[in-house]
């Protein structure tokens, strides 16, 4: 192993915590990481399990449950194993994966006058969790103490992305706005599916007209076959859930069904 302090803890045992402990590590970054690596999690995942077994090697990611300035928090619900894995003055930045949807939650559960609290939403996909993790297409930060959002950028300097900064309260929205908008999108495909069949309509050569459309274009477009994670569901009804009563007429159209 390496000499070098660990900075970062990552808290979580899923797909998430083990690709953004993987991921830091091989930005450069000291990296503690659970005890427990998912191994299945791990051999499902392209190259996750070999950056994770050579970033151990090196010694820049270790199974253990050190403190550090800056922690990860991905999944991780047990308030006691938090509170011990953050220093004193140190940064948590929320993955916001549940049960910590919301950062200003997790800031209450904690309950440390001491510590600083970025949201920060992440969407890993399943099958290239790394790839999305070491390549994301921007960078979303949300707190209320522009330092810290600069401390958490300045671990990403390696990574050629945007970065929005934001307040943790629009931060925290991210996630389950990009998961409602894809599960809409979802549904609207399904129901055009059926309509086409009822019509004796090809839904391929509508798709593709759709995606050739300057104004819609191909990332605004999906198969009826595509399926939400079951955490982009969770995070999609979130989405419904936090409207209350007053629940505008698309929110309340989201399916969020298997």
């Amino acid at each position: 192993m390496c000499g070098n302090e660990v900075t970062i803890a990552v808290c979580g045992e899923g797909r998430t915590a083990a690709a953004v402990a993987a991921g830091l590590g091989w930005l450069g970054h000291a990296v503690a990481c659970s005890p427990e690596l998912p191994r299945a999690e791990l051999s499902a995942e392209p190259g996750l399990g070999d950056a994770c077994a050579d970033l151990l090697r090196s010694g820049r990611l270790r199974c253990s449950g050190a403190a550090a300035r800056t922690v990860f928090v991905c999944g991780a619900d047990r308030v006691s194993e938090l509170d011990g894995r953050a220093a004193v003055g140190g940064t948590v930045v929320n993955s916001c994966l549940p049960p910590w949807g919301s950062t200003p939650a997790l800031a209450s559960a904690l309950g440390r006058a001491d510590l600083r609290f970025v949201s920060h939403p992440l969407t890993l996909r399943r099958g290239s969790a790394l790839r999305d993790f070491l390549a994301p297409e921007c960078l979303v930060l949300g707190s209320d103490d522009p330092a810290a959002v600069e401390a958490v950028a300045g671990l990403y300097a390696a990574v050629p992305a945007p970065v929005v900064r934001a307040d943790p309260r629009t931060a925290d929205l991210v996630g389950p706005a990009r998961d409602g908008l894809c599960a809409v999108k979802q549904q609207f495909f399904a129901e055009l599916e059926r309509f086409c069949r009822a019509v004796g309509a090809d839904v391929g050569s509508v798709v593709e007209c759709l995606r050739v459309d300057q104004r819609i274009g191909r990332p605004h477009t999906c198969a009826a076959t595509d399926r939400l994670d079951p955490g982009q569901r969770r995070r999609a009804a979130r989405l419904r859930a936090l409207a209350g009563d007053d629940v505008p007429p698309t929110f309340r159209a989201l399916d969020v069904r298997p």
